[in-house]
């Protein structure tokens, strides 16, 4: 006679289901062992909490003050530099490995994500500017490093105090006619429609785009459509009039787009509003 305690002995509740199978559906421990503690997978803790602070933005960067919460691996053709107001700030760059210190700079296109800290600035510039490229030529060539005490003023007292330091970039002349015909988003120019404007070819237009600004013009034009769907935010716009206004096809496709370009979302911020500019 089997055993009733066997595997094989059905379950009168549910025919064809073993009591085992039942017991292990409950996760009661054993006699004598003790129960698993539960997990939390830690990409989805890290994510769960808020950004909490202000945005202010000029003409070709947004600063973020406040504290960062979890953000998720990403990458964007902005340059970032980070500012600790205390302690150490800490970035993992895409090999994994973290780099620890007060300010630190992300070079455009990188994958990266941020640690949580209850304090911190974070600067994003777009590379076609002054301030990138002064960025750039006063950091190590890394993809990730650490930012020398003397360029920390750039956050401390604001990129607009400055900016008038700087000499006006260089850009090549074709790619700076094409990029100031696609920030007229009212024109309605699309790449190809740049290219004719530059009088270049598609292709040689996107190569020179990658090689002056260190990322994609796709990559770059995305960038912009967040830029103006994040300034409709910071005005008190709703998530659908921002997706509209970034010209995305609804707030789901701003959404995902601007967790994978930024590692959040516009749900993880609990506020968007418009800091004063620097002084």
């Amino acid at each position: 006679m089997p055993s009733r305690r066997g595997p094989d002995v059905p379950d009168h509740r549910d025919p064809g289901r073993s009591r085992s199978l039942r017991r292990r559906s409950f996760g009661r421990p054993r006699p004598g062992t003790r129960a698993a503690p539960p997990t939390i997978e830690k990409g989805r803790d890290r994510l769960s909490k808020n950004w909490s602070g202000a945005i202010s933005a000029g003409d070709g960067w947004v600063l973020f003050s406040g504290a960062s919460a979890g953000n998720s691996l990403h990458a964007h053709p902005a340059l970032q530099i980070t500012l600790a107001q205390s302690g150490r700030v800490s970035i993992v760059g895409p090999d994994g490995k973290s780099v620890s210190d007060r300010a630190i700079l992300v070079r455009s296109g990188v994958r990266h994500r941020l640690e949580p800290h209850p304090d911190v600035q974070v600067l994003l510039v777009e590379p076609q500017t002054p301030l990138a490229r002064y960025l750039l030529s006063a950091t190590p060539d890394a993809p990730v490093c650490a930012v020398p005490s003397r360029l920390a003023h750039v956050l401390v007292h604001g990129p607009e105090a400055f900016l008038p330091e700087l000499e006006p970039r260089r850009l090549d002349p074709a790619l700076e006619r094409a990029l100031q015909a696609l920030r007229q988003v009212e024109d309605g120019i699309d790449v190809a429609g740049a290219a004719r404007l530059a009088g270049v070819s598609v292709s040689r237009l996107r190569a020179i785009a990658r090689a002056e600004l260190g990322a994609p013009l796709a990559a770059w034009l995305v960038w912009r459509k967040l830029d103006r769907a994040c300034a409709a935010l910071t005005r008190g716009g709703r998530l659908a009039d921002a997706a509209a206004r970034g010209g995305f096809a609804d707030q789901a496709h701003l959404t995902r787009t601007m967790r994978r370009v930024f590692g959040v979302t516009p749900g993880m911020s609990r506020s968007w509003r418009r800091a004063p500019a620097p002084a």
